[in-house]
């Protein structure tokens, strides 16, 4: 597994294209399913409605379950996808 560090200006670059280019949030909570999330307004769906291709980047918010969230979603890295950390400090993952 490739990890690779983003510069601060990286952050401010996810910063104005989060609002553009997220589809929906990934949450395997129940009690969040078919809720929005609050201020944008992003649908929260679970991981198996992700479509898992080259171009899929996951933006992994949980820091403390990053490990955990990557095994359980490999799947997505063996399909050319990769994930993106950015607590509490940016790396994108890919293989």
């Amino acid at each position: 597994m490739q990890r690779k560090k983003i510069n601060e200006e990286g952050i401010q670059t996810l910063n104005g294209y989060w609002n553009k280019s997220s589809s929906f949030l990934i949450d395997d909570n129940p009690i969040k399913q078919n809720t929005f999330s609050p201020g944008y307004h992003i649908p929260v769906k679970l991981v198996k409605d992700l479509d898992k291709n080259e171009n899929t980047c996951v933006v992994i918010l949980l820091w403390r379950f990053v490990e955990m969230f990557i095994d359980k979603n490999y799947d997505i890295l063996t399909f050319g996808g990769s994930f993106l950390k950015i607590i509490p400090k940016v790396e994108h993952i890919k293989l």
